[in-house]
């Protein structure tokens, strides 16, 4: 069951992951670093103990090409299922 903390949260979460990718300065790591920032927010934002993971396969891809047209209901599903898994 999604508690309304973490509901608030994955947005918030998922679109600063995708600003971030926008952003980053550098060529390559940007997912890494992305991910990393995910990991750090979970742990605060949801006092996770464990590390979220996220698909990264063609699902993943595809929601990042939503996000960038502003729909972000994909990338906040992978979250919230990373999210789930960690808990």
């Amino acid at each position: 069951m999604t508690s309304d903390k973490t509901q608030n949260a994955v947005p918030e979460i998922a679109r600063f992951f995708h600003r971030l990718l926008t952003i980053h300065p550098f060529i390559d790591g940007n997912g890494r670093v992305a991910r990393e920032f995910a990991n750090l927010q979970a742990r605060e934002l949801l006092g996770l103990s464990s590390d979220i993971l996220l698909n990264q396969g063609p699902r993943y891809n595809s929601s990042l090409r939503r996000a960038d047209g502003q729909d972000f209901s994909e990338l906040e599903a992978l979250f919230q299922a990373a999210i789930d898994g960690a808990r």
